[in-house]
């Protein structure tokens, strides 16, 4: 999966998926192959049984897929079933961005005195600006910022990079903290993310962050991820294009667009309706 450059969190779904297959077979006492048969019985008793949900059933099944086919082209077994299988069917439920109002409390509790507060103020406006995913933003080194033409080069899943662009406000607080970054005693570092006293900032360090902030803003829930919903509704609800949408998010297909936007369709779809019945 490292050679095949799937992210950290793919290759820990995807083992984690295989290994709880295994397991079920070890306590049925059933042996561990991929025909369709035994891996339908796992699906639907995991999901029946020990309440796993069917998102997590999907993430299951796909890691159990990419193994049974490494083991096919590895000639470890003579046949695939389980690439036969149809995955769960998963109810839509509404997936949470973070209100411009919440936004703007986390905001608040940055105090611009500090080195912390400069550098919080920075991701705070860079995930609302750009809608990087964490491990994007996290793995973010000097080198990648160009404040002058208000751009960063991320690497995206599968090792792809691309650019994610940001305003003024944000270039302002970028510019802000790396004039602090220049005093910290680990300021030769590749990263451009540091700890208040370590050399950088990972993937913990960040969702702490949000929801220390969070908490002291009074906002009941917050994490990375909902800046990149709000990123791609506001990107649409101003007019960008589905094209210049999936480009910057590192998207192929429409679907992650409707996905990512599909809660506030609607409320977007009356504000265009607005806008042309004014425009008669």
């Amino acid at each position: 999966m490292r050679s095949a450059r799937k992210s950290e969190n793919t290759r820990k779904l995807y083992i984690r998926g295989t290994a709880a297959y295994f397991e079920w077979c070890d306590s049925k006492n059933v042996t561990p192959t991929f025909d369709k048969q035994t891996v339908q019985a796992f699906i639907a008793e995991s999901m029946e049984l020990l309440d796993r949900s069917a998102s997590t059933m999907v993430s299951y099944l796909k890691g159990l897929k990419a193994f049974a086919k490494w083991c096919l082209a590895e000639n470890e077994v003579e046949s695939e079933g389980v690439t036969a299988i149809e995955q769960p069917q998963i109810n839509s439920k509404i997936r949470p961005l973070i209100p411009e109002n919440y936004h703007e409390a986390i905001l608040a509790t940055c105090d611009l005195r500090q080195f912390g507060g400069k550098r919080d103020v920075a991701i705070l406006k860079l995930l609302r600006d750009a809608g990087p995913r964490a491990s994007e933003i996290i793995g973010l080194n000097l080198e990648d910022i160009v404040i002058s033409k208000g751009f960063a080069v991320v690497r995206g899943k599968g090792g792809k990079d691309r650019f994610i662009a940001f305003g003024t406000d944000t270039t302002l607080a970028l510019d802000r903290y790396l004039r602090a970054r220049r005093n910290h005693k680990h300021a030769g570092g590749k990263a451009l993310w540091l700890g208040v006293k370590s050399p950088t900032l990972g993937y913990s360090g960040l969702d702490h962050m949000i929801k220390r902030r969070a908490v002291a803003a009074g906002v009941p829930k917050a994490h990375a991820h909902m800046w990149r919903r709000l990123w791609a509704h506001n990107w649409l609800d101003k007019g960008g294009s589905t094209d210049g949408l999936k480009a910057l998010a590192g998207w192929t297909t429409d679907a992650m667009v409707h996905h990512y936007t599909e809660e506030f369709q609607m409320q977007r779809a009356l504000k265009e309706a607005r806008r042309l019945f004014d425009d008669e």
